[in-house]
């Protein structure tokens, strides 16, 4: 039980980390010759899904979850 919490954590926590460093990525980074252009996350509005906006929730829950499971592995 201790390795799926930690490996769950650890998902969560490399989703939360792609999903801030992709607000930070430049647009069109070969082919940008002026000012740099930089990808604007924001909701799609269309009534879909946006997986941006669990990026927070995803870090606290992947962070939450890999400290119970280092816990529970050390108190064995």
């Amino acid at each position: 039980m201790n390795k799926v919490l930690l490996v769950s954590g650890c998902l969560l926590l490399f989703y939360a980390l792609v999903a801030y460093a992709a607000g930070w990525l430049p647009v069109d980074l070969g082919y940008s010759e002026g000012g740099a252009e930089y990808m604007k996350v924001v909701p799609s509005g269309d009534g879909s899904v946006d997986w941006v906006q669990y990026r927070l929730p995803a870090l606290l829950a992947g962070l939450g979850l890999v400290v119970v499971g280092w816990f529970r592995a050390r108190a064995r």
